[in-house]
């Protein structure tokens, strides 16, 4: 069995080294023939072959050729705006109704307790706030905001040109400060300006405006015409009021007596603006020559006091002479005072110096120390039925009506800014007790006020006023009287 095994051994060793000779054999053949057919193997040549020409020929049957492009669909022209690098032409901002409709305005959201502004918060509502689109900075008198809602309010009565406020320099000044203040303006910042004279109010729109190169313009045309002629300061007597919105509540103040600053600041609240200006001369509708203190009257009340003094005078006979003899006094000085101011500007015109605006009968006849006789009092001001605090409107009741119309308009909104700026003589800014409140001196209660709405108080001191050329002498007046009626 073993003999058999080694024998089938070496027969399989046998053929497989027979199949692998062969396989060698095999491989080294076809390696040959491959390189003998590579070596003999020409190299390849190119030939050319003449081509024979087309001839041209004309169609016989007439086609009509058409560019592609002709072929292919076209749309109708449409007119496109070009962009050029000419100048810009102005652009007309929609009015107040369109322009507030794109674009919402930004909101106030405050609390308040005793009138004392808290947590003011400016809320951005729309996307364009990112880029402060409409937002100007500006700078009146020294108070300075960013805002998109602007009105501006200028005291324009004769008390502002008169020389116990700098006279006609420092109003025409103050006039050039605010065209200045409009022209910075952005042209999409709405604004409008408001004039008062006591009672009388005029707008410069019937709307908030954009403040476009147009309307800063007729800005300028309008604001220019105002105490220009020295015969007629103030705004006109036949100036038609604004028509202001009723309030549904009631108010401190009689609506009548809602006069000057506060009255314009009534109709400005109307449009909601984010930010008001005042310039004033004065708080209030009075001004008390003989302690110089300002403020609101109650004007039924004042009517009444007036009549009940005057007729328990009468009735009083050792007082009675003393009335009728001080009553004929007044209307003389009156009449000297007039004199007095005529020939003082005469003389004035002859040096081409500014003419003495004053309307102040007291302030001319002391410049030429001129004395007036005393004002007669009565022992007892409880005896005719009304003390004389109770014609006027008290600090609180003026700040209460104020906040109530305002209030009612911006309600979750919050109150508004309001600056104050103040012209005066040396800036007085004296403080008076709490004892005095109702008496309190001008620029007091205006400070007491802004702090109250968060604004601030700009004190202006005006031009000393121009010394007098003529030093006049009361008898003097009096025989040129005379002199004229004889």
């Amino acid at each position: 069995m073993s003999v058999n095994k080694n024998k089938r051994k070496i027969i399989g060793s046998s053929a497989a080294l027979l199949s692998i000779l062969i396989h060698i054999i095999i491989l080294f053949i076809a390696g040959g023939v491959v390189a003998l057919r590579y070596f003999s193997k020409e190299p390849a040549s190119f030939t050319v072959t003449e081509q024979k020409k087309i001839q041209n020929r004309e169609l016989i049957i007439p086609v009509e050729v058409q560019p592609i492009m002709e072929k292919m669909s076209k749309t109708s022209p449409v007119a496109k705006n070009r962009l050029t690098v000419d100048t810009p032409q102005k652009i007309n901002i929609p009015k107040k109704n369109d322009y507030t409709s794109q674009l919402s305005m930004p909101t106030f959201k405050g609390s308040y307790t005793n009138f004392i502004t808290k947590d003011r918060t400016l809320i951005m509502n729309s996307r364009f706030r990112n880029i402060n689109h409409g937002l100007s900075k500006v700078d009146f008198f020294g108070s300075r905001e960013k805002t998109e809602k602007i009105v501006v309010i200028m005291d324009s009565s004769p008390n502002m040109v008169e020389d116990v406020n700098g006279g006609l320099i420092t109003y025409q000044i103050l006039t050039e400060e605010i065209k200045q203040f409009i022209n910075q303006l952005n042209s999409s910042t709405l604004f409008n300006f408001i004039l008062y004279d006591r009672d009388k109010t005029i707008l410069f729109n019937e709307e908030l405006i954009p403040a476009t190169d147009t309307y800063k313009t007729n800005f300028v045309e309008w604001i220019s015409c105002i105490n220009t002629n020295i015969a007629e300061l103030g705004l006109n007597k036949d100036t038609n009021n604004p028509i202001y919105k009723s309030s549904n509540y009631v108010l401190p103040m009689d609506q009548k007596d809602i006069t000057g600053w506060l009255k314009a600041v009534k109709l400005a609240v109307q449009y909601k603006p984010e930010v008001i200006f005042l310039l004033a001369s004065d708080w209030g509708s009075i001004t008390d020559p003989y302690s110089d203190f300002s403020y609101f009257v109650k004007t039924e009340n004042l009517e009444y006091y007036l009549d009940e003094r005057l007729s328990f005078l009468l009735n009083d006979e050792d007082k009675t002479d003393d009335w009728l003899e001080m009553t004929e006094i007044t209307k003389e000085l009156s009449q000297v005072a007039k004199i007095m101011r005529t020939l003082e500007n005469q003389a004035r015109r002859e040096q081409l110096i500014d003419p003495k605006i004053s309307h102040s009968i007291d302030q001319i006849l002391w410049e030429n120390n001129v004395e007036k006789p005393e004002w007669i009092s009565l022992d007892e001001p409880s005896d005719i039925g009304i003390y004389p605090s109770e014609t006027r409107y008290s600090f609180e009741e003026v700040i209460e009506t104020l906040f109530t119309f305002t209030m009612e308009t911006y309600r979750e909104e919050g109150f508004p800014k309001i600056h104050f700026t103040l012209l005066e003589q040396n800036g007085n800014s004296s403080f008076n007790s709490t004892a005095g409140s109702a008496l309190l001196t001008t620029p007091v209660k205006f400070s007491l006020l802004a702090k109250m709405l968060d604004g601030k108080i700009q004190i202006m001191n005006a031009e000393p006023p121009i010394d007098n050329v003529l030093n006049q002498n009361y008898y003097d007046i009096l025989d040129l009287i005379e002199t004229e009626e004889k």
